[in-house]
């Protein structure tokens, strides 16, 4: 019966820290998550941040742990960054050059890249060579 009442008392988010950020800033990640000190913690607002913080393109991978402090409780925000695209090289292109087939994949040396950045733009570049009849 002790267990239950724990779920059934509120906790109020006291502190926010977040991990894994190599460039994006904290308060950046803080205020995107839409979660501040004083309010109540609860899974509809922890689901709401994950979801808004995928949602930037920024990360490969976000979730939140909590930890009691005093009377309320610290979130921590652990965030995987994407990667930022360096260079972009093609091999075996034979019928469209580097500058086409970085315009068919839309990918921008420089720019945030995410795994499924990636996967999509192979998948635009092999329907482009589809079309070409190859």
């Amino acid at each position: 019966m002790i267990f239950a009442l724990y779920f059934l008392i509120s906790q109020v988010i006291v502190d926010i820290a977040v991990k894994g950020n190599r460039n994006v800033d904290k308060s950046l990640i803080i205020s995107t998550s839409g979660i501040s000190i004083g309010d109540e913690l609860n899974s509809r607002n922890i689901n709401q941040a994950i979801k808004r913080l995928y949602n930037v393109g920024f990360f490969e991978d976000v979730y939140i742990n909590q930890e009691t402090e005093g009377d309320g409780t610290r979130l921590i925000i652990y965030v995987s960054e994407c990667r930022v695209l360096e260079s972009v090289t093609f091999s075996g292109n034979k019928k469209f050059k580097k500058k086409k087939l970085l315009k068919i994949s839309e990918l921008q040396e420089g720019n945030i890249v995410s795994s499924k950045a990636i996967f999509d733009a192979k998948q635009k570049i092999k329907t482009a060579y589809e079309k070409k009849g190859y």
